[in-house]
């Protein structure tokens, strides 16, 4: 597999699960078990979340220069797509039980995100570091 292939999956690990958050916010708030004002706060709260994995990719993709056609530990590419992919199940599989279930409210949302986003981002970062990161 070459760098680009694998930054590609990367990448688009991290913007499908950022849509599937997104449309989940949404759809929360076209049943109106939401309001404005929180539909707002929720996708504040999740383009936060992703921001610092989205920065270092898209950063690394535009410091590229390099482009000769190299392969990838096909070791480090899978242990940073599980990680990134049990990082997005955690960030998204709670904004889809949201939508789901009809009891479920705002506050319990943003305090789970809020306990688990920072002392998990150790399990994207380095991978990401590793794949975006500028090439000499």
């Amino acid at each position: 597999m070459t760098i680009g292939v694998a930054r590609g999956i990367l990448l688009s690990t991290f913007i499908i699960s950022f849509l599937i958050g997104a449309g989940s916010i949404f759809q929360v708030f076209v049943k109106s078990k939401i309001y404005s004002d929180s539909m707002s706060s929720m996708l504040l709260k999740l383009l936060s979340i992703y921001s610092a994995p989205l920065a270092v990719i898209i950063g690394g993709i535009f410091a590229q220069r390099n482009t000769q056609i190299r392969s990838v530990h096909t070791i480090a590419f899978w242990s940073a797509f599980i990680l990134s992919a049990i990082w997005n199940i955690l960030i998204v599989g709670r904004f889809l039980l949201f939508t789901l279930t009809a009891d479920d409210t705002v506050g319990a949302l943003t305090s789970y995100l809020n306990a688990l986003v920072p002392p998990s981002y150790f399990l994207v970062m380095g991978g990401l570091s590793y794949f975006f990161a500028k090439q000499k």
